[in-house]
């Protein structure tokens, strides 16, 4: 079967005699649906071989999902006639229970709360001394929720013309009474059936379906009446209802009597990694797409889909103290998780990723894979940059000339005469937000940073704090009667920030977002700063943007200045969504608990890349917050519930 290829090619095979259209099989963990069955040694299947190469000499499973309808529920059959009495009414909640026991062999049996709140077991599937392999494939399952829409499937008993009206079926006992079915490329409609002789009567050969569908009434056709031949697929496309989750929780529980599960504890080592300035992926950690016979693999490599759990126990990070010199190494060494990263590479051959059970890992018998640093090809392009212009200050030229206003001393509140501020019977709108006043009379005063304007009926009221440190209105400083003011909004005025007010014209141009990542090649932000928050600034008639950093710049930030942005692809895992970031001191042993942190686990599908198309992938980012080199060790240790 070759990858991306719906095709599959047996060989000595009896696909005619073994499956129909509608049955669903197993290819190496994944299921694919039958679409059409061409030959003994040829079918169709959807979705496509999604593996991670073509494959050949495979077994394919085939689905059996065994269907017991309500009056043949051996336990209690819920119609009122049962040992509970509890008479089962579909078109109402109903709280539904399903225990099992694994390994394998076990009972499976289906429940409903009853009237007295205990559950009513209804039926019980029995394994033990009945089947030749495990009834399912793990029983570590994925908890979710399914809805489907689809019929009974069934198999012709034998050939049939282009003009019969019968049609002889292996099982016609879930079919409904009339229909509409879909062969091959024809379809046809019933109007009757006898489940003594498995017919379905009163055909109507190459008929057209008609349904409601997105809000009208849609007809199908398909090919004219053709001789179909005894084994092909019969499919019910007229379902006469519509399933629905109107409401729903759940909860899956394991109850084998253990308090926790005990097993290995495993663990990977990274050494001698040279921790720069530069944010570099030390190594990639996640569960094996597949396994087998306690063998892991990629997507299509081995027979399961791989359902255990990695439980993330703790991190350790050794590094050297000195420099080769021995002068002591400043600077924190920074350790972040990220989980399922943006820029994971797309070609799963970009990433090599090995197992741990060779002597090389010390054979654990893990389930989990890494990919260190030299095994991971990112799609690069370290030289594209993109820059913004600091702005200054927004003027709005406004000036405050009047002298009747209000301020005592000890008082950050201002009460000002309103008629300045009132502009063709509306308040000056620009002042609402954050402003400073620069008062021209005395002016020996600091500017002060205002906020809170409330505009009254025949005055307007201020509310003032300092800006940066600055001179406080409730300290020993006061304004007099005298004093004139202009009103301006701040922009960066010659010292370090965490923000940078940025022209309108050069912000729109650079494409920068929030996680955008300031350019190692300016000098004036710390290592990996990045941008935190974006705010629009409208006053008066001029506009600008401020950035917002998780850093403070290291150098004083003023209008004119360039602010150089990184615009390529990283050449490290990008959020995705951090997990864990913290900060270990050059020389000493740090260790993180990972107690708390969830566990990673695999997509209920399958997939190549990261969940949701494939497992979560991990990946543990290192570098300096600023000083000299350092080399360090980092290992992670876990668990791995599994089953």
């Amino acid at each position: 079967m070759q990858k991306d290829n719906n095709i599959i090619t047996g060989t000595n095979t009896k696909f005619r005699d073994q499956l129909k259209a509608g049955d669903r099989i197993i290819i190496k963990g994944m299921t694919h649906v039958v679409s059409h069955v061409n030959s003994q040694t040829e079918m169709t299947v959807t979705p496509d071989w999604r593996g991670v190469r073509d494959i050949t000499g495979t077994k394919a499973n085939l689905i059996v999902d065994k269907k017991v309808k309500q009056k043949d529920f051996n336990l209690d059959t819920l119609d009122g006639n049962g040992p509970s009495g509890y008479d089962l009414d579909i078109a109402k909640m109903q709280m539904i229970g399903i225990q099992y026991s694994w390994y394998g062999a076990g009972f499976i049996d289906f429940m409903l709360r009853g009237a007295d709140g205990n559950f009513v077991f209804a039926h019980r599937m029995r394994n033990s001394n009945v089947n030749t392999e495990a009834f399912m494939r793990s029983g570590n399952l994925p908890v979710r929720y399914e809805v489907t829409n689809e019929g009974p499937s069934g198999k012709l008993a034998i050939d049939i013309n282009d003009s019969v009206t019968t049609l002889q079926l292996v099982d016609s006992s879930f079919f409904p009474e009339s229909g509409t079915l879909y062969i091959d490329n024809e379809i046809i409609t019933f109007n009757g059936k006898n489940d003594s002789t498995n017919q379905l009567l009163n055909l109507t050969r190459g008929a057209t379906f008609i349904n409601f569908q997105a809000g009208a009434d849609r007809s199908y056709t398909a090919g004219a009446a053709a001789p179909h031949s005894a084994r092909t697929g019969v499919i019910l496309i007229s379902q006469t209802i519509t399933p629905l989750i109107s409401h729903w929780g759940s909860a899956f529980i394991t109850d084998g009597g253990f308090d926790e599960d005990r097993g290995y504890i495993f663990s990977y080592n990274a050494s001698n990694i040279n921790v720069t300035s530069i944010k570099e992926t030390a190594f990639l950690i996640r569960l094996a797409p597949s396994v087998s016979n306690a063998i892991v693999g990629d997507l299509g490599d081995r027979e399961l889909l791989n359902r255990a759990q990695l439980l993330l126990q703790s991190l350790e990070v050794t590094s050297d103290g000195v420099d080769g010199t021995n002068n002591p190494i400043t600077g924190g060494i920074v350790v972040e998780g990220v989980l399922n990263p943006k820029n994971y590479p797309t070609n799963p051959s970009d990433v090599n990723w090995s197992g741990l059970s060779s002597q090389a890992q010390g054979g654990q018998p893990s389930f989990a894979q890494v990919a260190s640093a030299g095994g991971i090809t990112w799609t690069t392009s370290s030289s594209a940059t993109t820059s913004v212009t600091v702005s200054p200050d927004l003027d709005t030229g406004f000036v405050y000339t009047r002298t009747d206003f209000t301020n005592e001393e000890g008082q950050n509140t201002w009460t000002m005469d309103r008629d300045p501020f009132i502009t063709n019977g509306s308040p000056y709108n620009e002042f609402q937000g954050y402003v400073e006043v620069f008062t021209q009379n005395p002016t020996s005063m600091n500017p002060w940073y205002l906020y809170g304007l409330t505009f009254n009926n025949n005055d307007v009221q201020v509310n003032a704090i300092s800006r940066f440190g600055e001179q406080n209105l409730n300290g020993n400083a006061r304004l007099g009667p005298d004093a004139t003011m202009k009103f301006v909004f701040p922009g960066n005025r010659n010292f370090e920030a965490d923000y940078a007010l940025v022209t309108e014209a050069t912000y729109n141009s650079s494409g920068v977002t929030i996680g955008s990542r300031i350019d190692e090649s300016d000098t004036n932000w710390p290592p990996n700063t990045q941008v935190s928050d974006i705010v629009r600034i409208d006053h008066g008639n001029q506009t600008a943007y401020i950035l917002f950093f998780n850093n403070t710049s290291l150098a004083p930030i003023n209008p004119g200045d360039t602010v150089t942005f990184f615009a390529g692809q990283a050449s490290f895992a990008e959020p995705g969504e951090t997990v864990f970031s913290f900060i270990a001191t050059p020389g000493e042993r740090a260790t993180v608990d990972f107690s708390a942190l969830k566990e990673l686990t695999n997509t209920p599908l399958g997939g190549r890349g990261t969940y949701p198309n494939g497992p979560d992938v991990l990946a543990i980012n290192v570098y300096k917050s600023g000083g000299a080199n350092t080399t360090a060790n980092i290992i992670v240790n876990w668990g791995e519930a599994q089953a």
